[in-house]
């Protein structure tokens, strides 16, 4: 398993700094959300930019993904719009170019993947108009994704089926967000977690990076360091200074047809294991 950290929980440091303290403290992922000050879509000295973020991954010996969650970087005045499913074909069209974006950013990149989601519904149509908008959204990124050999990880499972066949859907992937996807409190008492291989017919194993976001601001007193390295115990389920400072939100990237598995030990001769995947993907 590879740990990782995510850069919304580095908001107030410049991008390079950010992934340079997570090196320096032994981290080996990086999650790079898009945002304002951070590859920003038609920013200046992008291709410049990108060379010299690839040379600090290579440098650190890193592994990347691209986050694409970033609040107003499309609208700012509603957060998160558009999205595929947004009512405006235009919006519709700019959330599909801001994703060709990411997709470009972590070919340069050699990123694992590109993070999408669906949006959220707000004009009220019947869930299977919704679901076109999405499935013809997802196809056009997907076709893309694919002819820059880059795999998309989406937090909707549903949509994927749909796409079964078509143009780039070999490169889908699961992402499971165990801050919202699972009941408030449910992963705090998880001592581990892991990820089963492909089912169809793969290896029957796959390396898991779990990326954590935690507001590094918080705390008086504590440097960035410190949160950091504090953060990334809290996920492994050991302490830091005799306090831990859980992370906010913790997510795992899982290979198409993997599965998710939270393993407790509530005492010395008891090992409970759930599927978090099925958990997960029953809510649709």
């Amino acid at each position: 398993m590879l740990l990782g950290y995510n850069t919304n929980g580095m908001a107030h440091h410049d991008l390079f700094d950010a992934v340079a303290l997570l090196g320096e403290i032994g981290y080996r992922s990086v999650a790079i959300t898009i945002d304002h000050h951070a590859l920003a879509p038609h920013g200046r000295f992008l291709p410049q930019r990108l060379a010299r973020l690839r040379r600090l991954l290579r440098q650190f010996g890193m592994r990347s993904v691209i986050e694409t969650g970033a609040r107003f970087l499309l609208d700012r005045e509603r957060k998160h719009e558009p999205t595929l499913v947004s009512e405006s074909s235009d919006g519709r069209a700019q959330r599909i170019d801001f994703y060709r974006h990411a997709i470009h950013c972590a070919a340069e990149l050699g990123s694992d993947c590109v993070s999408l989601w669906s949006g959220v519904l707000r004009d009220g149509i019947a869930h299977e108009e919704a679901m076109a908008r999405l499935v013809e959204g997802l196809r056009e990124v997907l076709e893309f994704a694919a002819k820059q050999d880059v795999l998309i990880s989406a937090l909707n499972v549903d949509p994927l089926t749909e796409l079964s066949g078509s143009a780039g859907s070999g490169y889908t992937g699961t992402e499971i967000d165990l801050g919202s996807d699972l009941p408030p409190g449910e992963t705090r008492y998880l001592d581990s977690v892991g990820v089963a291989g492909t089912d169809d017919g793969g290896s029957g194993a796959s390396t898991a990076t779990v990326y954590i976001m935690s507001d590094t601001g918080e705390t008086p007193g504590a440097s960035s360091k410190q949160l950091l390295v504090s953060s990334a115990i809290a996920i492994a389920g050991g302490s830091f200074a005799d306090t831990i400072i859980p992370p906010k939100r913790a997510g795992f990237i899982v290979p198409a047809g993997g599965k998710l598995y939270g393993f407790v030990k509530p005492d010395s001769n008891t090992l409970v294991v759930t599927d978090l995947t099925a958990r997960i993907t029953s809510k649709a």
